[in-house]
């Protein structure tokens, strides 16, 4: 973990992740528009009884809107470990524009996320969750 904080900082965690960033200095960020990213890699795991159930994650969509520094994403989720297969997850939130953050609502979210959008809103990645299900994973995205 020391090591980790001397290359970088770490943004967040979550039962089985790390989220961790190299860029020391705050972002230089858009001030206005709207930026609608596309998923480059995921991981998902559904934690059930202890045990760790692989998962997969399809139909993302991340928008962060500058102008109101607030950002909406969603995707599912699928597992044979679900009750049902697969959870839809959503959540809305807000954008810190100085250090790029990026923190869920708990009004209209039905999943925790904890994120950053990169320098120039070149990419983004964040930790998500849901307690109720025991879902957990990561995902990271690019314009």
């Amino acid at each position: 973990m020391q090591y980790l904080r001397s290359k970088g900082q770490i943004l967040g965690g979550n039962d089985v992740m790390l989220l961790a960033s190299t860029e020391m200095n705050a972002p230089t960020l858009p001030k206005t528009g709207e930026v609608s990213f596309k998923m480059d890699k995921a991981e998902a795991h559904v934690l059930k009884g202890g045990n760790l159930h692989d998962a997969s994650v399809s139909n993302p969509a991340l928008t962060v809107n500058f102008d109101q520094n607030s950002f909406k994403t969603s995707l599912d989720v699928n597992s044979n470990a679900l009750a049902n297969g697969s959870e839809h997850l959503n959540a809305n939130g807000a954008l810190d524009p100085t250090t790029g953050a990026l923190r869920s609502g708990i009004i209209d979210s039905n999943m925790t996320v904890i994120g950053k959008v990169a320098n120039e809103a070149s990419h983004a990645a964040y930790l998500f969750n849901q307690e109720s299900t025991g879902i957990v994973g990561a995902a990271s995205f690019v314009k």
